[in-house]
């Protein structure tokens, strides 16, 4: 089936489009202000107890409950909705109990642990439904067959390297990665040799890289490498590393790709730029040949001239 008939076989939020706008939605609802979600939540659920113990049992719906908890729950974690469900249902017994007609010891806790068990229902449900986002985000990132960021992520990563490099003033390399021969595999040998292949690629080069270094699938057989902080000469011992080990490994006994990497000692205006600089360097390399290493340093751009400060003449 093409790629559109899965799409429609599938609910409308797992859409390629629109799952990715949910997920950062619902991740972006709380998830960056813990803390204070936290202790809102305390604080409303508070406020809805102090509210039921003054205008009587009844007045807080206890889907107000629900909803607080809930939400304190998804934006600081399960521990916090705990807390806020066990102090609505101290709340709900504590209201059913003291005010009149008011009613026995024995109901008052069954109603609070009525409370409490429904109140942690809705917990245990809010920590499946953000581990399964949790899940989807990662996945929306990750090549699945390599385990590797996807183009996606790449993007994301470059643009945030970028934004560090104009910072700190620091180089930044990028490395356009194609892996020789992959066609010629999956036609000889099928393609779950290409898949091979691939996976070995990139558990080959992974492994000779540093941990703020990332290493991404964009495409088919198209790899890129950000090395922040990394000038012309460290570039250069990176690739042979990679080179030599490369060559000792590969379903076939070797793997080999066309690299073309580029180093900026100031940082580029756009992940455009960047990303377009090493990828003309590739397609260059690869018309020579596999195996074909090109590599760039631009230069840092400086004023051509400095302004000249006029000079006063000698006073006579």
């Amino acid at each position: 089936m093409v790629r559109g008939d899965r799409a429609w076989s599938r609910p409308w939020w797992a859409l390629d489009g629109v799952r990715p706008k949910v997920v950062a939605l619902l991740d972006d609802l709380g998830r960056s202000a813990s803390p204070v979600l936290g202790w809102a939540g305390a604080g409303v659920v508070l406020a809805l107890v102090l509210v039921d113990l003054g205008a009587g049992p009844g007045r807080v719906v206890p889907l107000g409950y629900a909803l607080v908890v809930g939400t304190t729950a998804w934006g600081a974690g399960w521990r916090a909705g705990v807390a806020g469900a066990s102090l609505a249902a101290i709340g709900t017994a504590a209201t059913s109990f003291t005010r009149p007609p008011g009613t026995g010891l024995g109901r008052a806790l069954g109603l609070g642990s009525a409370t409490l068990g429904a109140l942690l229902l809705v917990v245990w449900f809010v920590g499946v439904l953000a581990d399964l986002l949790a899940r989807e985000r990662r996945l929306a990132r990750r090549d699945p067959l390599t385990g590797l960021p996807n183009r996606r992520a790449v993007l994301e990563a470059a643009e945030a390297e970028l934004a560090r490099a104009h910072r700190t003033r620091a180089p930044l390399t990028v490395v356009a990665l194609d892996v020789d021969g992959l066609k010629r595999v999956n036609d000889e040998h099928g393609h779950p040799a290409g898949d091979a292949l691939l996976v070995a690629f990139a558990a080959t080069v992974r492994a000779e890289i540093r941990v703020i270094d990332v290493l991404g699938r964009m495409g088919r057989d198209e790899f890129v490498l950000l090395l922040p902080e990394c000038d012309a000469g460290a570039a250069a011992e990176v690739m042979a590393r990679v080179g030599e080990r490369l060559a000792r490994r590969g379903p076939a006994g070797e793997l080999s790709a066309c690299a073309g990497w580029v180093t900026f000692p100031a940082p580029p205006p756009s992940v455009d730029v960047l990303l377009a600089s090493a990828d003309r360097l590739v397609v260059a390399a690869k018309r020579q040949g596999p195996g074909t290493v090109r590599a760039e340093v631009v230069a840092a751009e400086v004023p051509a001239r400095l302004p000249q400060r006029p000079v006063a003449p000698d006073a006579a």
